[in-house]
């Protein structure tokens, strides 16, 4: 997804903006990767509030690692640096150094003061002691990791291998919805836990010939199918359930949808004659919230939300000129890293800043819960932004009056 945030400069941007608390990293050891890495978007870094009053940053240090036997042989250790800092102060109150087995996605944070920690193909909880508990380990290999945006809702993938004869029954195992599809099972299969993460109880699974992305909303997730020519409908289908139209959009591509709170959601559709990318805000009974034209050379796009529903941030890598969907980024062509934070309700940018340095992979900013601070790395410190009050959220709350 793209942001056009670079080119407005009717809102606050770098120094219009001034931040309320700076926390020098530096002294806790972190150094940011070199820029020859930043095609490859490998994870090095994250950065989350576990409550209003503490940070969690993660981040990867150069350490001599004992060989572990019987080690796999494409493991890519790394080893990585928890810190949880109190804020404003920065002082340390927890640290702890984890050996992890791969550079893909490990850390996901949640809203209740907890995160969750993938060590190989098993998930992991803790909080601000940093000790870490088993909480989802499951036979096969963990292929995916999606939480819903108030992170109530985590939906886990893992692979396994099909065994002789299951093939026939992979068909009567339980779905998701209706509308949930059945391919016959192959070499692999995939099993697809939705747990709570407040009671962490399953509440769905299900067996699929292949990964899936569930956009997820309250009570269940997104989905878009053609209807005539260029129109699409976007539709909610409840856990366990029957889907439900939404909203419809017209696209000369599949749009894609993209929960930006437990009540909203944003819908990016192709416009004729351009690789730009028409943005549509839509709660959940189908009322249009907002539109806005987003730029193609802004790329690879990562979320962060806030517990409440009221705000999200939006991080994207600048490039020096317009991308198609095949379009390589090479390092030469990156000039920064702009991260916007929206009202969710009007779309209104509340503050633009730049990330510094660049993190393609994303995981240098974060959303306080109540949606009030923003969190980022800029030049050597975590900067902490004090963000206007929002006011209700009476547009995800009324009752529907009729479609737009």
């Amino acid at each position: 997804m793209l942001l056009a945030v670079a080119a407005s400069a009717a809102e606050p941007r770098d120094a219009d903006l001034k931040p309320s608390a700076r926390i020098p990293v530096e002294p806790f050891g972190f150094v940011p990767p070199p820029r020859l890495y930043l095609p490859y978007r490998v994870p090095s870094a994250t950065l989350d509030f576990l409550d209003a009053g503490h940070l969690l940053l993660t981040f990867h240090i150069a350490a001599l690692m004992h060989r572990e036997p019987d080690e796999p042989k494409d493991d890519q250790d790394q080893t990585v640096r928890a810190l949880v800092l109190s804020v404003p102060e920065g002082k340390v109150e927890a640290e702890a150094t984890w050996r992890l087995h791969d550079r893909q996605p490990y850390l996901w944070g949640l809203t209740d003061g907890h995160f969750l920690l993938r060590r190989r193909n098993a998930l992991f909880i803790s909080d601000k002691s940093l000790v870490l508990r088993d909480y989802l380990h499951p036979e096969g290999k963990l292929a995916s990791v999606q939480l819903s945006p108030d992170t109530g809702t985590l939906v886990a993938q893992f692979a396994t291998p099909v065994k002789e004869g299951e093939q026939e029954r992979s068909s009567d195992a339980p779905t998701l919805g209706d509308d949930a599809p059945r391919f016959p099972a192959r070499r692999e299969q995939y099993l697809l836990l939705v747990v709570d993460t407040r009671k962490h109880s399953t509440e769905q699974q299900a067996r699929l010939s292949h990964a899936v992305s569930l956009p997820m909303v309250e009570g269940g997730y997104l989905t878009v199918e053609q209807a005539k020519g260029k129109q699409w409908n976007v539709l909610i289908v409840p856990f366990g359930g029957r889907p439900q139209p939404s909203a419809s959009v017209a696209s000369t591509c599949q749009p894609t949808v993209e929960p930006i709170s437990e009540q909203a959601y944003l819908v990016q559709s192709c416009v004729p004659f351009s690789s730009d990318h028409l943005i549509d805000a839509f709660d959940l009974h189908g009322r249009k919230l907002w539109e806005q034209l987003w730029q193609s050379r802004f790329t690879w796009g990562k979320f962060a939300y806030s517990a409440a529903g009221n705000r999200f941030a939006y991080g994207s890598i600048e490039v020096d000129h317009n991308l198609a969907t095949l379009d390589p980024v090479d390092e030469s062509s990156i000039l920064g890293q702009p991260v916007g934070v929206f009202n969710v309700e009007t779309g209104k940018l509340d503050a633009v800043l730049d990330a510094h340095p660049v993190f393609t992979a994303g995981g240098n900013f974060a959303l306080s819960p109540n949606g009030e601070s923003l969190a980022i790395l800029r030049d050597g410190a975590i900067e902490i932004y004090t963000l206007p009050p929002t006011g209700p959220l009476a547009a995800a709350k009324r009752a529907p009056e009729g479609h737009e």
